[in-house]
């Protein structure tokens, strides 16, 4: 399956899968962007990219777990368990993910972490919410 066609199908299963998807909703609690961020470099490949993500930050609770999510390029994040149960604080990983720009407020990522869990999350920054899919 192509890259594509894989974020295709996550962005299908996420939006065909409306209940389980909302029901893991998430508020964004705060949104921060740094300026000390470089630009990623331009590659003639590249796909058109609407939202800026290097550089923002952004916190937000889903159940027990407060969780910081950090952009560290514009295809790469850092998540980090600010509160969570079972002694998980402080937990972190590096991801790598697939993106489509959705519109100009709203972002799709997607992707697969090292045990195998699949990852879909929609950012819709003018409603300030999040919306993942695991």
């Amino acid at each position: 399956m192509t890259r594509a066609n894989a974020l295709k199908s996550s962005l299908f299963t996420a939006l065909s899968n409306a209940i389980s998807v909302a029901a893991l909703g998430a508020t964004l609690l705060t949104a921060s962007v740094s300026t000390s961020a470089a630009a990623p470099p331009k590659t003639a490949a590249a796909p058109k990219t609407l939202v800026k993500l290097a550089g923002r930050v952004f916190r937000y609770q889903v159940g027990k777990y407060l969780i910081q999510v950090t952009f560290e390029a514009e295809n790469r994040l850092r998540w980090t368990y600010l509160k969570a149960p079972g002694g998980e604080t402080g937990k972190s990983a590096t991801e790598k993910f697939d993106r489509t720009d959705l519109r100009s407020d709203v972002v799709l990522l997607a992707w697969t972490e090292k045990g195998g869990t699949h990852v879909t999350d929609i950012y819709d920054l003018a409603a300030m919410r999040l919306h993942v899919s695991m």
